[in-house]
């Protein structure tokens, strides 16, 4: 496998360098017409693949060449800003609204997508109290985006209370633990 992908690299490489070349169209081993261009003798490339066989050999254009696919990208799962919130309060300030807003518009755009809001708080407080209210906070979230449209089955909340700080909580960045964190991840259908 290591050697596959470092002969896919080196091609890729080489191609990068060479000169275009004249596109033909192959039969693919699959029986599928590919247009593709030559970089080196029995070695072709499309834009998502490398084509290989024994051109040599033969100059009809109904080769059969073996097909290596590269990888697709993943799609970008978007990231979103942190919602910050006022001190022992659980009401959404305007600039979480519109964050909230950009993560509505995503989700409905995305009926596969899904999201995780973590609630979180500084160490005002008992641990108890924390959790309760970093999870008042992540409920604010979820109603809100509720309200706007989204199925309640496709956001799932969660406390860390004063568990996990982003900052520590013995200085300026203190307020910055008080927030709810965004996740998106996108559902596969079953195969």
């Amino acid at each position: 496998m290591r050697s596959l992908q470092i002969t896919i690299f080196a091609i890729l490489l080489a191609c990068l360098w060479a000169a275009p070349a004249p596109a033909d169209t192959y039969t693919t081993v699959d029986g599928k017409a590919c247009t593709c261009k030559k970089h080196e003798p029995g070695t072709f490339a499309s834009k998502d693949s490398v084509w290989s066989g024994n051109r040599e050999k033969s100059y009809t254009p109904y080769l059969k060449f073996a097909k290596t696919e590269f990888p697709k990208a993943a799609k970008a799962v978007p990231t979103f800003d942190t919602i910050y919130f006022d001190l022992d309060k659980s009401n959404l300030r305007p600039a979480s609204v519109a964050v909230l807003n950009e993560v509505f518009a995503y989700m409905d755009t995305h009926p596969k997508a899904k999201i995780l809001i973590e609630g979180h708080c500084c160490d005002w407080g008992t641990d108890a109290y924390n959790m309760k209210l970093g999870q008042r906070r992540a409920d604010a979230a979820k109603t809100y985006l509720v309200d706007k449209g989204i199925v309640p089955a496709r956001i799932k909340t969660i406390s860390y209370g004063e568990r996990r700080p982003a900052y520590p909580n013995k200085g300026p960045k203190r307020p910055l633990n008080r927030r709810d964190e965004l996740k998106i991840r996108i559902v596969k259908p079953m195969q």
